[in-house]
């Protein structure tokens, strides 16, 4: 089951039991914050010769567009790529994003990202990730974003809320 911790609902992997504790926890509360750990993706890449610097490391601002790219093969997955959100006049927002960098990737090295959807609003998603070379950790992250549409944020629209929760 799932456990109540300052305002927040977490659940782990069940969906339905998660559902469960949601309804009986928060239904007169109109406007929670949700915490979640019931999507997981894993996106798995090679680095790329470009990708890195004079000493064949890994530039740490690459680690952002692997992010980007585990994103959109999430959404694309699911039915819903960014080319569909593009096609309603929305876009997807980066609000915040940072990363603790714990050891290096190299040219030719083989990774995962594994991705997990950590918070979920009206307005906001909140990503994770775990950057890992084998069983060795490279990094952990995370990203914030909203929906905009004509320049102002919108609230997820439904079909995107469905895919995310």
């Amino acid at each position: 089951m799932g456990t109540l911790e300052k305002g927040f609902i977490i659940a782990r992997r069940d969906k339905k039991d998660f559902k469960n504790v949601v309804n009986k926890t928060f239904a007169s509360i109109p406007s929670v914050i949700i915490i979640i750990d019931i999507m997981s993706f894993i996106y798995r890449r090679r680095v790329q010769f470009y990708e890195t610097d004079a000493q064949g490391v890994v530039h740490h601002s690459n680690y952002f567009r692997y992010f980007e790219e585990a994103r959109g093969e999430f959404l694309r997955e699911r039915g819903f790529p960014y080319s569909k959100l593009r096609s309603l006049g929305m876009e997807v927002v980066l609000l915040n994003a940072s990363c603790e960098y714990k050891k290096p990737l190299f040219y030719d090295d083989t990774f995962e990202i594994h991705m997990n959807l950590e918070e979920l609003t009206r307005f906001t998603f909140t990503f994770s990730y775990k950057v890992f070379k084998g069983e060795e950790l490279i990094c952990i992250a995370k990203t914030k974003h909203c929906v905009v549409k004509k320049g102002k944020i919108v609230s997820i629209p439904k079909e995107i809320y469905e895919i995310l929760r």
